[in-house]
């Protein structure tokens, strides 16, 4: 019975001894490590997340403490989130340019700036993918290839790109064409009333060079007959040969012309002046007679 007795009490003490010490603690409230490491944690995140600098809102036991970690954590934070958005943009950059998007971030301002760099780079996949099919268009065209087809994982816009790069160097050919059709023809005094709207602006144009040139060379050809020089025709004047050579006869022929009458003019006046000093003479001969 005194054994029972004795272990109720033993018992008894440890409780109360319990008892006193959560409430020894109860009363004392929580720890300054506790407090300083809720300041980290609070700082870090607010840092992190780009929040202002004095945004915490503790008050109470320890808050020195407290703020002092939290202006650390906060500046650790914020080099962290710096360099996490740079490496985010550096991945959506380069995501972009190779046209996979991979947005593995889940911080707001991680996200955005994964999506502004990887909108950035896409852009210019897509402009040098444009340029690409461009080019291959132009290509295509000037070999005279028309059977290309695209199948459906490649984007309409390059499509599109190719397409009107094919059309437009078409266009720049045949003008081209008309160009040299219209020159031609100037060049042997002719204007085709017939050639398409679309093409007539090419057309006129390298027709009123082709006669411009005619002119030049046909002047020419009759001024190096005229001075007795050599005249070389180039292949683009053949189909105006026999012309040139007549310009050239026709300025050799006035040179000789020239020469004749001077001649003439001369003898004449050689003659008339022999004359008049023979008639001279017989006059004052009478005269002295």
């Amino acid at each position: 019975m005194i054994a029972v007795i004795t272990l109720v009490q033993i018992h008894h003490q440890s409780l109360v001894a319990i008892i006193m010490l959560i409430s020894e603690s109860i009363s004392k409230g929580p720890s300054k490590e506790s407090i300083i490491e809720k300041g980290t944690n609070d700082g870090y995140y607010d840092g992190y997340n780009l929040k202002e600098s004095e945004a915490y809102s503790y008050t109470g036991e320890y808050e020195s403490e407290y703020q002092e970690a939290y202006k650390v954590a906060f500046e650790n934070g914020k080099a962290e989130i710096e360099k996490d958005i740079y490496n985010a943009k550096e991945k959506g950059y380069e995501d972009g340019k190779n046209n996979t998007f991979e947005n593995i971030y889940k911080q707001e301002t991680l996200v955005k700036s994964y999506q502004e760099s990887y909108d950035k780079g896409n852009k210019e996949f897509i402009e040098n993918k444009k340029i690409e099919y461009a080019e291959l268009g132009e290509k295509d065209c000037i070999e005279n290839k028309k059977d290309r087809t695209f199948g459906d994982e490649v984007d309409a816009i390059f499509v599109e790109a190719y397409n009107n790069a094919y059309k437009n160097k078409y266009s720049e050919i045949k003008k081209e064409e008309y160009k040299l059709k219209g020159y031609e023809d100037g060049i042997i005094n002719k204007t085709d009333e017939n050639i398409s709207l679309e093409y007539v602006e090419s057309y006129n144009e390298g027709n009123l060079e082709g006669k411009r040139e005619r002119e030049i060379i046909l002047e020419d050809a009759f001024n190096k007959g005229y001075e007795g020089t050599q005249i070389d025709i180039e292949k683009k004047f053949e189909p105006i040969t026999e012309e040139i050579n007549k310009q050239y006869l026709e300025g050799k022929n006035k040179k000789k012309n020239e020469i004749v009458t001077k001649s003439i003019i001369i003898g004449s006046i050689i003659i008339l002046g022999t004359y008049g000093i023979y008639r001279y003479s017989k006059i004052k001969s009478k005269r002295n007679d």
